[in-house]
């Protein structure tokens, strides 16, 4: 992942190695940024994203997903999957 990226996201990811061995979580929490994603991309809406982590702000998790989106339409194929592969 880019310091760029990495900076646009910090005020909604955390990297913190004493939370889930340092994967990304969302702020305040210990819920995955990879497993939010993979269940959005599996068809979950929002609505049952935030019933079962209450703890989520739906408004970061959309602004979260505008920058991850930003980032994928402004960089090569390469990059994106340097990103992406960070997550996981």
């Amino acid at each position: 992942m880019t310091q760029k990226l990495r900076q646009k996201i910090k005020p909604y990811v955390s990297f913190d190695p004493k939370i889930r061995n340092g994967q990304a979580c969302f702020i305040g929490t210990r819920v995955l940024v990879s497993y939010v994603l993979k269940h959005l991309s599996l068809g979950w809406s929002t609505e049952d994203i935030k019933k079962l982590f209450p703890e989520i702000n739906l408004s970061d998790l959309s602004k979260l997903i505008n920058i991850l989106s930003e980032e994928l339409e402004n960089n090569d194929e390469e990059k994106i999957k340097t990103t992406w592969l960070s997550y996981t």
